[in-house]
């Protein structure tokens, strides 16, 4: 899976099928390619401090996001 920054987050567009793109530009939805309608499941690893968030239909990871210490 690659490595995003948020310089690749903030020039992503919505890609949901069927979706009018109004409303929306200052919000980015990860959705998962496979099932864009299915939904997300987030799962959090404490050893590796990664938030994975998984297609809910067939568990495929859509991202994964390391989350920073304070």
């Amino acid at each position: 899976m690659p490595v995003l920054t948020r310089r690749d987050l903030d020039q992503g567009k919505c890609e949901h099928p069927g979706c009018d793109h109004r409303g929306h530009d200052q919000k980015l939805v990860l959705n998962a390619r496979c099932h864009p309608g299915g939904g997300i499941d987030p799962v959090y690893d404490k050893q590796t401090g990664t938030l994975t968030l998984r297609c809910a239909v067939c568990e495929n990871p859509a991202a994964e996001i390391a989350v920073a210490e304070r």
